[in-house]
């Protein structure tokens, strides 16, 4: 046991070093790289080896560095190795609908954290029981509202501050800030504020080489609102930017409605000169796609869509 330990922390020790290495090839300051997660002198224990870090602040701490990590759940110690479990069983439950046990999972949870409760736990914490009561249609707005403002302020005081200098943050701050954006604003604010969202990621592709997965959420429920906003071209640029993205990755992200909405954009521009082969090939795609994963209803309207098009 005592060998394995050593082993652990020896591995511990080693991701130290590969962040300090990270950042510093990246030109990002401690104080840019550990705001709202831990203060510059924690940083620099945790890169020279002085002091583990939990799995949370790891994984953070690598999201704003740009690097999406996975792998490293296999030098958790123990008890962290079970909050690992118990996060990835509470996100378990909510993506198959069943909020009542999540609930009493993330309750569980922050039982069983006690004295190692910080802000990053917190954060989860939050943001997932305002997606739950979202998803359950609790009554009253301002409970999420207060939920998801709480979640972004644990690491985050001022996000659009945040955003507009472009600081570092990480997939579920950025999450936070998409869930606030999209529930709780006008039409016309939500516009702007997912500009700035959308420009943020961008930047932060160019500048540091990476891309959110949040992004493709965020790029979606842009690209429906301008649709609304009848900004079908606005919308386009956006699609064509995430399947760009997607076609270099191996996950799937959302694909199907990245084309559907090609498709209804298209369509909305036949009267501006727009050929209708343009969103018929786009309908088509999205048309095989949702009928690959059993998706009938989706793809009964797109194939009625075309229908209509052709017809027309």
């Amino acid at each position: 046991m005592e060998n394995i330990k050593n082993h652990y922390i020896d591995d511990l020790e080693e991701i130290g070093k590969l962040i300090q290495m990270i950042r510093e090839s990246k030109n990002i300051v401690a104080n840019s790289l550990c705001y709202g997660i831990c203060s510059p002198s924690t940083l620099s224990k945790i890169e020279n080896g002085d002091r583990l870090a939990d799995y949370l602040t790891l994984n953070v701490l690598f999201e704003r560095l740009g690097i999406k990590a996975d792998s490293f759940e296999l030098l958790l110690d123990n008890k962290d190795y079970m909050y690992f479990n118990q996060r990835n069983e509470i996100n378990r439950k909510f993506e198959y609908g069943e909020y009542d046990q999540a609930i009493k999972l993330l309750n569980e949870y922050e039982k069983a954290l006690g004295k190692d409760m910080n802000n990053l736990h917190e954060q989860f914490i939050l943001l997932k029981t305002a997606q739950i009561y979202k998803k359950t249609n609790v009554k009253d707005d301002n409970v999420i509202f207060y939920l998801l403002q709480k979640a972004i302020n644990c690491t985050i005081k001022d996000y659009q501050k945040k955003l507009s200098d472009k600081s570092l943050l990480s997939e579920n701050e950025l999450e936070c800030i998409f869930e606030l954006i999209e529930n709780y604003y006008d039409i016309i604010d939500r516009e702007i504020k997912y500009d700035l969202l959308i420009t943020y990621c961008q930047f932060s592709k160019g500048k540091y080489g990476r891309i959110y997965d949040t992004y493709f959420m965020i790029a979606e429920k842009y690209a429906y609102l301008l649709y609304d906003l009848k900004k079908y071209k606005k919308a386009i640029r956006i699609c064509e930017d995430c399947l760009e993205e997607v076609s270099q990755r191996t996950e799937l992200f959302n694909k199907p409605e990245l084309y559907y909405l090609l498709g209804i954009c298209n369509e909305a521009l036949i009267t501006e000169g727009i050929d209708k082969s343009v969103c018929i090939k786009h309908y088509l795609i999205a048309y095989n796609m949702y009928l690959f994963f059993e998706n009938e209803d989706k793809s009964e309207f797109i194939k009625e869509r075309i229908r209509s098009i052709n017809n027309g």
